[in-house]
């Protein structure tokens, strides 16, 4: 009799428990995400994450579990060398690398700051994803700073490291290079802001994304994924089916995604 897979939701429990067990630095919060899932074995990246204290990079590690035996391998860094991040600079801008620190990390990316050899003035910023298609969001970026007014919704320049979508099924990661704009985080200053200067902040957020209409969608109405692919010198629109929620589709009207969505809801309850 052949034994049973680990389900998903098996995983997740055994990871919590081998994460607080002491196996990463004891902090106040936890945060993990599924990176790859084969037949025989899931790959987690996890990280225990201090939410009350100040903002800092978070080391995260790699776990893998074996669905079969149900063994758990030793956590490993989830980093970028200094050869790797070499390489994807030159690779993507022609430019060398001259120096790297860590920087301010997303809900669950690894960023550095890198300067380069040719413009010590000038930083990127260099992140190591695993969730969303990189080689789709820095078409969709550049086909944004094309169409729409860099003063009514700015993004900053985007560097498609070559053969990106290719490394990031294979890793399950995938590496994002921007220009670092220089200033202050909104969310740093937000809460400092008078009222009527929140007011403004808010109508130019508004604005941004009623600047995001201005951008040409398909002629059938979908609701999913939005991904972007280059073919030859135009960025090719199209609908996939949802990963955000894993609801499947794409969805034909708001009534067919809105049941998905409350039945995934229903049934996340009973877990």
């Amino acid at each position: 009799m052949s034994e049973e897979l680990m389900t998903r939701d098996e995983a997740v429990s055994a990871l919590l428990a081998f994460v607080y067990s002491g196996a990463l630095v004891l902090r106040r919060g936890v945060g993990y995400a599924l990176i790859g899932a084969t037949p025989t074995t899931f790959s987690w990246s996890a990280a225990l994450e201090d939410i009350d204290g100040p903002a800092m990079p978070v080391d995260r590690y790699c776990v893998k579990i074996d669905r079969r035996s149900k063994k758990i391998s030793p956590p490993e860094p989830i980093i970028l060398s200094k050869v790797d991040l070499s390489e994807a600079i030159l690779s993507a801008t022609g430019l060398h690398l001259a120096s790297l620190t860590r920087f301010t990390d997303g809900a669950l990316s690894i960023s550095y700051k890198v300067t380069v050899q040719e413009s010590l003035d000038i930083a990127y910023v260099l992140q190591l994803r695993h969730y969303g298609n990189v080689a789709s969001m820095d078409s969709l970026m550049a086909l944004i700073s094309k169409r729409v007014d860099p003063h009514v919704l700015p993004v900053p320049p985007v560097y498609p490291i070559p053969g990106e979508k290719r490394r990031q099924d294979t890793a399950g990661m995938g590496r994002q290079i921007t220009f670092l704009i220089p200033g202050v985080m909104a969310s740093i200053t937000y809460p400092r802001l008078s009222h009527d200067e929140k007011l403004v902040f808010i109508r130019r957020v508004a604005f941004a994304f009623q600047a995001c209409w201005s951008i040409p969608l398909l002629g059938t109405h979908l609701i999913g994924e939005l991904t972007a692919t280059d073919v030859g010198d135009e960025v090719v629109l199209s609908i996939e089916p949802d990963r955000h929620h894993s609801l499947g589709g794409p969805f034909s009207s708001v009534r067919k995604y809105l049941q998905a969505y409350i039945k995934s809801s229903l049934i996340a309850l009973e877990k």
